[in-house]
């Protein structure tokens, strides 16, 4: 690209830096793309007082503005990070929904999809920003879906207000799913089931030839109770009971299947949980406009997917291929790319590095 090209294409959508704010941290990742070579120019993570998120929801914007302001720093230890930000939204606090209606124009679909969520959306339209996306379908469907996404108004402005006020523009604002399935989709043209697996939730997120099926996260499987399960088992403290689970897994070997023994009923329920979403797949046809069968993939991401054994077990009960994803598989082909982390702690930087990609050539 010429550099006027460059410079125009800066001023008409200008860098971002992605940014995943949880009930814990703050991680952020900037990507740069020159050509086919693309770099990561800056990340870290902040871990966040407690209490000043809660869900998802911001319960302390000044506090939490205050920290961002003093510890939004680079592992390089760049105060200065960008201006511009592609920032996530809690996964718990947004309403996805397809919608089937009959072929119409864009316009007409939008007006469409404000009238269908009050019927499924708790709070009135007023209270809502929503957005919506039209599914791909065949020519000769007879209906078209739409993907409609919808958060709380008092959510979203809370997140604006803490970027402003740390003197952020927020480019793009989307779903946690949207970005963690930019960051690890294959362009297979199959459907994948992406499973978020973090410290105090999980997310289940289905794509299908790149777009968003369904999405849905869940409190009772996650990394706490995992390290609570394991510390109550053998009789430890709850730091033991972290490092048992980096170090040793879910393992039949050690001292005789405790750690197994543990771990297995949090696991089983997660197993139950990704079959459940299997079989809303396969019982949901019209939605696939026969674009794929079944999941063909599934792919573990989050800081708890590093868990040892864990894709195997599940391959076995699920009775699929089950991997642990890489965020940066897209880049790895590259001659000069050196990834600035390992890829086991890749995986918790699923989300801000999806985030990241948005305004990135070549990703949606």
């Amino acid at each position: 690209m010429k550099i006027i090209d460059r410079i125009i294409s800066n001023i008409v959508s200008p860098p971002t830096f992605g940014l995943d704010i949880s009930d814990f941290t703050a991680k952020f990742v900037k990507i740069n793309r020159r050509g086919r070579f693309a770099t990561v120019e800056f990340f870290g993570e902040a871990i966040l007082p407690s209490g000043v998120v809660v869900d998802g929801e911001i319960k302390k914007e000044d506090e939490l503005t205050s920290f961002l302001k003093q510890n939004l720093i680079s592992s390089g230890g760049e105060r200065h990070i960008g201006r511009f930000v592609t920032a996530t939204l809690p996964e718990e606090k947004g309403f996805v929904h397809i919608v089937e209606l009959p072929r119409m124009s864009w316009e007409e679909a939008g007006k469409a999809a404000r009238w269908e969520l009050e019927g499924v959306v708790p709070l009135p339209v007023e209270k809502l920003y929503f957005d919506y996306a039209v599914l791909p379908s065949h020519d000769s469907a007879e209906h078209m879906d739409l993907l409609v996404t919808a958060f709380p108004k008092q959510i979203v402005d809370s997140y604006v207000r803490v970027l402003k006020g740390i003197g952020l523009v927020p480019a793009f604002l989307e779903l946690e799913s949207q970005a963690i399935s930019r960051a690890l989709w294959k362009s297979d043209g199959g459907a994948s089931l992406f499973v978020d697996i973090g410290a105090v939730r999980t997310s289940f997120i289905t794509v299908i030839g790149g777009f968003l099926f369904s999405t849905r996260s869940i409190s009772a499987i996650n990394g706490f109770r995992f390290n609570k399960a394991i510390a109550e088992h053998l009789g430890v403290s709850e730091e033991e009971a972290r490092r048992l689970k980096v170090e040793v897994g879910f393992s039949r070997e050690y001292k005789n299947g405790v750690m197994f023994e543990a771990l297995l009923p949090q696991i089983s329920a997660l197993g139950d949980e990704l079959k459940r979403e299997v079989l809303f797949f396969k019982d949901h046809p019209r939605y696939r406009h026969g674009m794929a069968l079944d999941i063909s993939s599934v792919v573990l991401c989050g800081g708890e997917a590093n868990l040892i054994n864990l894709a195997d077990h599940l391959s076995i009960v699920l009775k699929k291929n089950v991997e642990v994803g890489d965020p940066f598989g897209w880049m790895r082909g590259q001659k000069y790319f050196h990834p600035p982390f390992p890829r086991s702690e890749s995986l918790k930087y699923t989300t801000a590095i999806g985030a990241a990609l948005r305004n990135i050539k070549g990703f949606v």
